[in-house]
């Protein structure tokens, strides 16, 4: 039994009644979450009638109402989510008090109850759920959704949806939905349970939550809504403390009022084509066509003229980057601008080192003409003797177990081989090393032409994917990278290259990093100058910094200042699996790893050559940063 304590006056207490997004996370344990679940009063004070929880964690809520009770007061609640009606039982103690309500730390609440709370709470089951929304309206949702969690931004994209009218699909949760047409008809953004949308369809009757999806071209957006009510042939929703999109793009863009393309025609008899520009940003905008048009995604347009409110601005070129179409049969062409024909050559100016040709050459040629090769290695009726494949585990410095596939052309038992070379390929996210095994082999199979003894290696990054060291509780729970940071993937590349050095005492190093993995990979470089020196650094679509390569991944959003102020979400969607933001970030931000100038300053430190091989269509990476970066003082090039 709980012992039931006399209701006393209202409580001011020094800390906030509500559970701010900044606090620290020594206060608060576990992510929090804006909802609206109802709750009953098992044993004792009473609460008042139409009790709810407005803020709940794994670890504690915040409950709504006008009464007060004694700090430490303990409760018996029962709480019901609104994705789920299942009741959860908890014993709670109230730690603050205000007008407002009551905060409650939660004491007593069994195993699989505080998974379902951390689960709501988290993010986690709406992430679940907006997949399947996703799964069950098939082809209309192109590409991965991708969270988007800024208040400001939320609001103002809501607000469009309901004054431009755009056809939203209302779904329920559960098996055999049958997606409803409706439109918003109000946006409230100070609504007594925060910003509300109204919709012009009325939910079926005990309906807790709706799923919202909508297009805005050339973007998809889909979000749970909790239902607040229903009166009058409409419903009231919440809106969410997170939306998912479609579209990764690098920046914001805005819809200009009188802006156009003008590109030279000569076909045509004004000798010009003007083009209707429908968004513009700094790096790219969209426009529209005529129904006829001959474009497809992929293609370069010349040198054009823009025309936006009265200014011109010359464009050296662009990328058609997608083509969809509108509902009045013309064609809407998403652009991204380069530098034209000069593209290619834009990087000559940054300060060169010289490299001698030999060894460092052939790599760097061989990771770039990658496709060539592998082609060529499939197609050739003769293959050279070659070593076997060997799967190799050792440490790095955090303790933990990195595994991996050692690849040679010569004989790995025979302690007197000193191998010519040896490489360590470090992986993109959530890339096992077996994908990496044509690249391997094409590396050893070139190499080995010119008469030289090599090794390879690659591994699995610790705790994202594979045979490495792994949380399997996280893992059994679905988000086996929760606590993954920029650090783990830069102590496995270090224990990489440390092992070969130990083991095969090779000539000359080589590092190839894979996409993200460039980021921690300087730090490896300088970490083992001393014992396991870097000769050549090879970057294959290589990120530049964690702000560059998290604000594209994440529509423009850059959440580092957030971070440093200690107001960022505490989780994030990576690939579709929560990642705690905190860690992430913080760590980023104490390594050096966060910015640009923290990658040049690194860079200058580093006098091996470096080979930086950009996508043309890698939106992961901005082109202007990697030659920002290269072109530090001092450092190899």
């Amino acid at each position: 039994m709980i012992a039931r304590d006399d209701v006393q006056e209202p409580q001011l207490l020094e800390r906030p009644a509500r559970w701010e997004v900044g606090r620290s996370n020594e206060e608060r344990r576990s992510p929090r979450r804006r909802t609206l679940a109802a709750v009953r009063v098992l044993e004792g004070p009473e609460l008042g009638r139409g009790l709810m929880a407005t803020d709940l964690s794994a670890d504690g809520a915040f409950l709504r109402t006008p009464l007060a009770v004694a700090p430490d007061v303990r409760l018996r609640l029962a709480l019901e989510i609104p994705t789920d009606p299942r009741p959860i039982q908890v014993t709670a103690r109230a730690v603050r008090s205000s007008p407002e309500g009551i905060g409650v730390r939660f004491e007593e609440v069994s195993a699989r109850d505080r998974a379902r709370l951390r689960s709501h709470a988290g993010f986690y089951e709406m992430d679940e759920a907006i997949v399947r929304v996703q799964r069950a309206l098939g082809d209309l949702v192109p590409g991965n959704l991708l969270p988007l969690g800024e208040p400001s931004e939320i609001q103002t994209l809501l607000q469009g949806v309901a004054e431009r009218g755009l056809p939203l699909t209302a779904i329920r949760p559960g098996r055999g939905f049958t997606p409803v047409p409706c439109r918003a008809v109000a946006f409230d953004p100070a609504g007594p349970h925060g910003a509300t949308l109204r919709l012009d369809v009325a939910a079926p009757p005990r309906t807790r939550v709706l799923y919202l999806a909508f297009a805005d071209a050339p973007l998809f957006y889909a979000l749970e809504g909790i239902v607040l009510s229903v009166r009058g042939g409409e419903t009231e929703v919440m809106v969410p403390e997170r939306v998912y999109l479609t579209e990764r793009r690098a920046e914001r863009r805005a819809g200009p009022r009188a802006a156009f393309c003008e590109l030279a025609a000569p076909h045509l008899p004004e000798g010009r084509l003007r083009l209707p520009v429908m968004d513009l940003g700094e790096g790219g905008a969209s426009v529209r066509l005529a129904a006829g048009a001959v474009l497809v995604p992929g293609a370069r347009l010349p040198a054009f003229s823009l025309e936006a409110e009265g200014a011109r601005r010359e464009i050296a070129g662009a990328t058609v980057r997608y083509l969809s179409a509108l509902d009045d049969g013309v064609v809407r062409a998403g652009l991204r601008f380069d530098e034209g024909e000069g593209a290619r050559d834009s990087f000559r100016e940054i300060r060169h080192h010289a490299v001698r040709g030999g060894l460092a050459t052939r790599l760097s040629r061989t990771v770039s003409l990658l496709g060539g090769k592998v082609a060529a290695f499939v197609r050739r009726p003769r293959r050279t003797e070659e070593g076997g494949v060997e799967i190799v585990r050792y440490k790095n410095r955090r303790g933990d177990a990195v595994a991996a596939i050692v690849d040679a052309n010569f004989d790995t038992s025979d302690p007197n081989v000193r191998p010519d070379v040896a490489v360590v390929i470090a992986p993109a996210i959530l890339k096992r090393k077996e994908v990496f095994g044509l690249l391997a082999r094409t590396l050893l199979d070139d190499l080995d032409r010119d008469g030289r003894k090599a090794v390879v290696l690659r591994f699995d990054a610790s705790y994202i994917a594979g045979e490495s060291a792994m949380d399997a509780r996280l893992a059994a729970e679905g988000r086996p990278y929760y606590h993954w940071t920029f650090g783990h993937l830069g102590d496995d590349t270090a224990a990489s290259l440390r092992y070969l050095q130990r083991r095969f005492r090779p000539a000359r190093r080589t590092l190839v990093s894979v996409s993200l993995s460039a980021i921690p990979a300087r730090k490896a470089i300088l970490e083992c100058a001393a014992e396991a020196p870097v000769d050549l650094w090879i970057a294959p679509f290589g990120c530049p910094d964690a702000q560059d390569v998290l604000r594209n991944y994440l529509a423009g959003l850059d959440l580092f200042d957030a971070y440093r102020r200690g107001e960022g979400p505490e989780t994030i969607l990576i690939h579709g699996r929560p990642i705690r933001g905190v860690s992430l970030y913080g760590q980023a931000m104490e390594a050096g790893l966060a910015f640009l100038e923290d990658a040049r300053k690194d860079l200058a430190r580093i006098a091996a050559p470096v080979v930086w091989i950009l996508g043309t269509y890698d939106c992961w990476v901005t082109r202007s940063r990697v030659r920002a970066m290269l072109d530090a003082p001092g450092g190899g090039v």
